[in-house]
């Protein structure tokens, strides 16, 4: 029998919150800022459970369509905490090396 994927809401918060401080070397341009603030809050709120991926566009979840067609920011939440950035307007993904994944 398979286990259940396991993810630590704690520790994805705390990494969140490093996102934030500009003394962080993993800090995130602050267009991000309300949108790693929105996935902060919905962690907390038991919203998001870091398995399911999320996209988060101006502090909001919203589909995927609506993160493609947007000329808006997007904070994407993906399973095992992996995550990226990417600027819809130009659709260019703005990817941190491998050591930013969990």
């Amino acid at each position: 029998m398979p286990l259940p994927p396991v993810f630590d809401v704690e520790g994805r918060i705390k990494r969140l919150k490093e996102y934030l401080d500009i003394a962080n070397p993993t800090y995130q341009r602050p267009e991000q800022h309300v949108n790693i603030r929105a996935a902060i809050r919905l962690y907390e709120n038991g919203e998001l459970d870091g398995i399911r991926q999320v996209e988060i566009m101006n502090g909001k979840i919203v589909t995927q369509k609506a993160a493609l067609e947007s000329l808006d920011w997007v904070w994407l939440e993906v399973s095992s905490s992996n995550l990226f950035t990417f600027r819809a307007q130009a659709g260019e993904a703005l990817m941190g090396n491998e050591n930013d994944f969990d």
